[in-house]
């Protein structure tokens, strides 16, 4: 693997995507301020099926915290994830399900895959654009609810999200579900060979996170701290399997033959 085969791809995916990493990162922080980081710690209409079970784990955690704090604490863990999590999905929906068949489609990946690169130097090298893109806002959301804690002098809160459980999942594992999530979007792109077709077969493939994320949010599951460790292992040893995959899938000669 060459360093800078992976900068040229990367900086090229830049370069492509200007435009429209110009529009999105600003719209993308502009919603986060303005619609959501409201609604974190808005505890007024709770809307959870398992209100007093969480509360209850809660309050074991957290004995000298009244129930406006501990529910406040709950519904940002369960919001702040939720939308975390879900901004990992989104991004790569949005940046990269069409990097390479847009490339088929605009009839340049010949040029692309006459360079001297391996395909796994192409691969990573696209797949940065939006991983890199996906971090900066799951820090970006992540520090400015630290701000809005701040404004309103919920000091619990911040210590809150300042422990090892959220530092751990801000820095290690939602960067870890953001590449396979990437890996499962470019190789969808690669296998296809229209950009609506590779929407589709993406949102199709997805669906079944985005309905574990719903059932998170309104409470119908219960995220307890132990399987945040689950969930890295299993997304870790995922990841590095698809990855495997997606290199063999993505494969040159494969698709300048079917294309």
């Amino acid at each position: 693997m060459k360093i800078n085969n992976i900068k040229k791809i990367f900086m090229h995916q830049i370069k492509v995507n200007k435009l429209r990493l110009l529009l999105s990162l600003p719209g993308f922080m502009i919603v986060i301020l303005i619609f959501i980081l409201p609604s974190i710690i808005d505890y007024q209409n709770i809307q959870l099926n398992n209100y007093s079970e969480l509360l209850s784990l809660y309050r074991q955690q957290n004995p000298s915290l009244d129930n406006n704090n501990l529910t406040i604490i709950m519904l940002t863990d369960i919001k702040l994830l939720n939308y975390l999590l879900t901004l990992t999905f989104i991004i790569p929906l949005f940046l990269t399900i069409d990097l390479i068949v847009k490339e088929k489609e605009e009839r340049t990946i010949e040029n692309l895959f006459s360079l001297p690169i391996s395909d796994f130097e192409i691969l990573l090298g696209k797949v940065l654009v939006s991983l890199l893109t996906t971090i900066i806002l799951i820090w970006f959301f992540y520090f400015s609810t630290l701000i809005v804690s701040y404004y309103y002098n919920y000091m619990f809160l911040i210590s809150h999200i300042i422990s090892v459980k959220w530092l751990f999942s801000i820095f290690i594992l939602i960067p870890v579900i953001s590449y396979f999530i990437n890996v499962v979007a470019i190789t969808i792109s690669c296998l296809v060979n229209k950009y609506q077709t590779s929407q589709f077969v993406a949102v199709l493939v997805l669906s079944p996170f985005m309905i574990f994320f719903v059932l998170l949010s309104n409470g119908t599951l219960i995220f307890y701290n132990s399987y945040l460790i689950l969930l890295f292992v299993f997304t870790l040893i995922t990841s590095i399997a698809f990855s495997k995959i997606s290199i063999k899938l993505f494969n040159r000669e494969k698709i300048l033959i079917k294309f």
